[in-house]
C-alpha cells in the first residue's frame, strides 16, 4: 500500500481520536470496540459535497488504498467506490484502526479509567506523540 496514501489527513483523523475519546470513558466500551465505535456506528463526515471538498485531489489515491485493504482482508471490495461519503468513512475507519492499535495500551488506560485528572489529560495529549 502506498505509504502516502496511508499518511493521507492521518493527524486529522489522530484529532478526531483525541477529541472524542472522552466520549468513550466510563461506559462500558470494550478496547477492542473502540475503533467500531469511533468510525462506524456514526459518518465520520456526512454530505457528498463534504465528502467531495475532504477527498480533494488524493480521490483516487483514497480509493485504490480502499480497495487493497478490503481485497487483502475480505477477497473483495464492499464499499461503494462510487459515493465520495463511503468512500471518506471507509478510510477514516481503515486509518483510525490502524492509529488505535499504535496505542492501544494508553487507550485502554484512558477508556478503563486506569488514569484520572492530570495524567489523563497528559496522556491524551500526547497520545499520538509516545507511539
Amino acid at each position: 500500500m502506498d505509504i502516502y496514501t496511508e499518511n493521507y489527513k492521518e493527524q486529522e483523523i489522530k484529532d478526531h481520536i483525541k477529541d472524542h475519546i472522552e466520549d468513550f470513558i466510563g461506559c462500558g466500551i470494550d478496547i477492542e470496540d473502540l475503533q467500531h465505535e469511533m468510525f462506524n456506528t456514526d459518518y465520520y463526515i456526512y454530505g457528498t459535497w463534504e465528502a467531495t471538498k475532504w477527498l480533494g485531489e488524493d480521490v483516487f489515491n483514497v480509493i485504490s488504498y480502499i480497495k487493497e485493504w478490503e481485497q487483502d482482508n475480505f477477497g473483495e471490495c464492499y464499499t461503494d467506490l462510487s459515493d465520495p461519503e463511503k468512500i471518506v468513512n471507509m478510510y477514516v475507519y481503515i486509518i483510525g484502526e490502524n492509529l488505535i492499535h499504535e496505542v492501544y495500551d494508553n487507550l485502554e488506560l484512558i477508556i478503563n479509567e486506569k488514569v484520572k485528572g492530570k495524567k489523563k489529560e497528559q496522556l491524551i495529549n500526547n497520545l499520538f506523540e509516545e507511539a
